[in-house]
């Protein structure tokens, strides 16, 4: 899988691309605290589906597609107790 970073600056421009998707958000927030940028793409070539799009048009978005993406991979990376104890305790609230 292949991400492409792009960043709108009168029109669309290729920013970066890598397969980890983390180096692409950290390409991400160094130019957003480096050049004020608020408007990003993030293109993920998918064999089996396609293309998947996503458009930042907002700091606010921007903070919180990497907020999701940190969770999932906190997530993604906890044992399968771990997992069942953070199911149950959010089922409790």
């Amino acid at each position: 899988m292949i991400y492409n970073l792009y960043v709108n600056i009168a029109g669309w421009s290729k920013l970066d691309f890598d397969s980890d998707k983390k180096v692409i958000l950290d390409t991400m927030t160094f130019d957003n605290k480096k050049n004020k940028h608020t408007r990003y793409m993030i293109v993920e070539e998918n064999e089996k589906l396609g293309p998947q799009v996503d458009i930042l048009n907002s700091q606010e978005e921007i903070d919180h597609y990497i907020n999701v993406y940190n969770e999932r991979q906190r997530l993604d990376n906890m044992s399968c107790v771990e997992l069942k104890k953070y199911i149950l305790s959010k089922k409790m609230k």
